[in-house]
């Protein structure tokens, strides 16, 4: 039996890889800057551990190491920037800040690798988009007051 010959009419599809959203190793340095958000860890670059220390140290290493056993979910490095006052700021970042489920996960896998018992920030653009306490709580900034989202 002879196949009949089907019209299809196709969508027309976004050829530039720059305008998929698209997170693999291969592209992921093309992900659209202006989506990137991080979450930020205030570090004490002075106070040192019973293993010679600083938090700071602690959690640079913890991300770097995240970063590299797991490039498929940690996809960016961190960064840090250095304060006067004993203070460093490390940032972990996203590829996007509309992802929601994906900010949320990483921020779980970082609660279990790291002992950062302070609240961390997603941050876009200088705003906090998100907070995360130590015992899993998601919290949205809504109009300028945190509203909880889910607790693990």
């Amino acid at each position: 039996m002879p196949l009949k010959k089907l019209r299809m009419d196709f969508p027309v599809l976004q050829t530039r890889m720059e305008d998929l959203n698209i997170y693999s190793g291969e592209n992921i340095f093309r992900a659209p800057i202006e989506r990137k958000g991080h979450w930020s860890f205030i570090c004490s670059t002075q106070d040192i551990d019973s293993d010679g220390l600083t938090e700071y140290e602690i959690v640079w290493k913890e991300l770097n190491n995240l970063h590299e056993k797991n490039p498929e979910i940690f996809q960016f490095p961190p960064d840090k920037t250095n304060f006067e006052s004993g203070f460093a700021l490390i940032m972990c970042y996203t590829p996007n800040y509309r992802d929601e489920e994906f900010i949320t996960k990483i921020a779980n896998i970082i609660r279990k690798k790291i002992n950062y018992p302070f609240i961390i920030y997603y941050k876009f653009k200088k705003r906090s988009l998100y907070l995360h306490t130590p015992n899993g709580e998601l919290y949205e900034n809504e109009d300028k007051s945190w509203k909880i989202i889910n607790s693990y």
